[in-house]
């Protein structure tokens, strides 16, 4: 194995792994290059330098990892204030070896004095990889809680939901649903699909924002004052696309 270091934004693209990300069960969509590359171009400015890591064998990528240095302290690209999950993805069968190799060729980098690769989950697989690399280089490592990121199991049919409800709310949910089948003769609750989630996103944004009040103001681009959200769409998918067409950005 060896790990290639690069500063260039362009290898968001370039060297796309999108493909590690599917294969890694532990990869969430904020360690998909098309997140990182959006991330870094917003508020890359805040960065004094990126750091891609990649590592490969016979020719094909396994692993890799975003980082930005901020000062002398190394940090996984995506910010804690931004990003919910962060670091490596690897090839599975791979990430042991991709673990020791990414922390090797970091660890030789002398721009940085510290790292706080805050962002790990703590049933996250590569919390225990990277403490064991990093103990190997020689480096003190100190493992902390950072924050709680709660977790909700949904139950596998709308019925389920309903059952799971406080009493009085499945009541109500249950009395608009009669009021519904009233005023528009029948309603049924359908389940997007991978194939129907972009047209379905769409529909959904546009049911908000046809919406009265400030329910309907909540996804209009410029329409909130002083800190509050507002909401843009991304160019379409392809080369320098963010996400498929009708996903909602948020900026604050």
């Amino acid at each position: 194995m060896r790990v290639s270091l690069s500063d260039d934004g362009r290898d968001f693209l370039r060297r796309d792994w999108s493909d590690l990300v599917d294969a890694d069960p532990a990869a969430t969509f904020f360690h998909t290059p098309r997140y990182l590359k959006l991330y870094w171009e917003e508020f890359g400015h805040d960065v004094d330098e990126l750091l891609l890591a990649f590592v490969e064998e016979d020719d094909r990528t396994v692993g890799a990892v975003a980082f930005e240095r901020l000062g002398p302290t190394l940090r996984f690209l995506g910010g804690t204030e931004v990003t919910d999950y962060m670091g490596p993805v690897a090839a599975p069968g791979t990430e042991d070896r991709v673990a020791k190799e990414l922390m090797a060729a970091v660890a030789a980098v002398d721009r940085w004095t510290d790292a706080d690769l805050r962002g790990l989950p703590e049933d996250s697989p590569w919390l225990s990889r990277l403490d064991e690399a990093a103990e190997g280089e020689g480096l003190s490592v100190r493992v902390g809680e950072d924050g709680v990121a709660p977790c909700l199991e949904l139950p596998a049919s709308y019925d389920e939901y309903l059952a799971g409800l406080p009493s009085k709310l499945r009541h109500e949910i249950r009395r608009k649903a009669r009021r519904l089948d009233a005023e528009v003769g029948g309603h049924a609750v359908a389940l997007a699909t991978p194939e129907t989630l972009v047209d379905d996103l769409e529909t959904f944004v546009a049911m908000h924002r046809s919406s009265e009040g400030p329910k309907g103001k909540f996804m209009v681009s410029g329409s909130c004052s002083g800190t509050g959200p507002t909401c843009t769409t991304p160019p379409s998918t392809g080369p320098g696309g963010a996400w498929p067409r009708g996903w909602c950005w948020w900026r604050t």
